[in-house]
């Protein structure tokens, strides 16, 4: 596959994060998309910042124990806006990485 498919997983990436769909169903897409990127198609850096925001994602819990001991809802919709910022940040940084690299490549 390589950085073009890396390039192609991110802009669908980003397309589903920008549909109308409520934040949990995006983000199963999003992890549906990203989650086949392989490390051949990013940077080691990249593809190491996929893994860590997968863990994030697929570690959130719908309630927390807080300081008393008492159990604690979590506001999901934060939680999730926060992880689709991230992820918007290293998709725009994975299709400007591997368009270098594509452009030189092809030189």
């Amino acid at each position: 596959m390589g950085y073009v498919y890396g390039i192609n997983q991110c802009r669908e990436v980003l397309i589903n994060l920008s549909s109308d769909l409520n934040y949990e169903k995006r983000m199963v897409k999003v992890f549906s998309e990203i989650g086949v990127i392989q490390q051949r198609d990013v940077s080691k850096d990249h593809f190491n910042q996929i893994k860590e925001l997968k863990n994030k994602y697929y570690s959130l819990s719908m309630y927390a124990i807080d300081n008393t001991g008492s159990l604690k809802e979590i506001n999901m919709e934060k939680e999730l806006m926060y992880i689709s910022t991230e992820i918007v940040n290293l998709c725009v940084e994975i299709i400007e990485h591997n368009s270098k690299i594509k452009n030189y490549k092809e030189e």
